[in-house]
């Protein structure tokens, strides 16, 4: 039986070994080893369950989106439904020709729908 006393050089032995051991199974022989870790795991995966039942249901997907663009008079902005086209893409809305700048978030308070931003093409 091999035995090591309190050196430094025991310490780099130590050290060495437990680097040598993948790092997963010397957690897990840790954490499995010490009872009260192993139910406190159990415990919070309990919580983490219990949470997430919890959680309010996904909002249903945003219907159509918004389209910022600009106007004679500053900017005015449209309710369309369908898809949103991707940025660059072009969009014909009241006749005129506009090109899609970005894709953003809604400015009306607590709606989903995106929001595409427009520049005269």
């Amino acid at each position: 039986m091999e035995t090591h006393d309190s050196s430094p050089s025991f310490d780099g032995w130590l050290i060495r070994r437990l680097r040598a051991e993948p790092r997963t199974s010397r957690l897990g022989e840790l954490l499995l080893d010490d009872p009260t870790a192993a139910a406190r795991i159990e415990e919070l995966e309990a919580l983490v369950l219990e949470l997430q039942a919890q959680l309010p249901a996904a909002p249903p997907l945003a219907e159509g989106y918004v389209a910022f663009r600009p106007a004679r008079d500053g900017w005015a902005i449209a309710e369309i439904d369908g898809r949103h086209p991707a940025p660059g893409e072009p969009l014909l809305l009241d006749g005129r020709r506009y090109r899609v700048d970005r894709v953003g978030r809604s400015p009306f308070p607590r709606d989903a729908r995106p929001c595409v931003y427009l520049a005269a093409d």
